[in-house]
């Protein structure tokens, strides 16, 4: 270790025994992409939710979701710069974002998207890691319309999900 340098921790801790619905969206440690697996069109089904997320693992966990309701599509952006591409291109019917994304965060790409011409109305629900209460205010008061924490709490993303769509697809 070297001072001013920062240090570089890692930790293991033993799997939980699944529940039912653990079990059935497979193992989210599974780092592995998923071959052939490839964005979906817009206008493959009545909604369209655009996740912009870099971790594969979370990626793999709301592929599985998603797949769940049969109304949706999902599309895919792992920067907040491809998210903003894949919204100018076709307008989704949510964004699903996290916060710590590389190159510039959720915050800024929510920033952009309310100032770009036709992302101002698109619904942005933040998941982030970061639960610190002073972050959760700050990104309600920047407009998302809703901020959930990881590790996902699955029901609560649904009923975000349904309050946006207004249904139960």
């Amino acid at each position: 270790t070297t001072v001013g340098k920062g240090s570089v921790f890692w930790i293991e801790l033993p799997l939980a025994p699944q529940t039912p619905l653990a079990a059935e969206l497979g193992d989210a440690s599974d780092h592995r992409s998923e071959a052939g697996t490839a964005p979906l069109a817009f206008g493959a089904a009545s909604h369209t939710v655009l996740y912009v997320e870099d971790n594969p693992a979370n990626l793999h966990l709301m592929r599985k979701l998603i797949a769940r309701r049969p109304n949706c599509t999902l599309i895919e952006a792992a920067s907040g710069e491809a998210g903003l591409d894949l919204v100018a291109s076709g307008r989704p019917d949510i964004v699903i974002m996290d916060i710590n994304l590389p190159g510039i965060d959720g915050f800024e790409a929510l920033r952009r998207l309310r100032q770009s011409e036709g992302g101002g109305e698109v619904p942005v629900i933040a998941l982030s890691a970061n639960a610190m209460p002073e972050i959760v205010k700050q990104g309600l008061a920047a407009g998302f319309f809703a901020y959930l924490t990881k590790p996902v709490d699955v029901p609560s993303l649904m009923q975000a999900l349904d309050a946006v769509l207004g249904d139960k697809s």
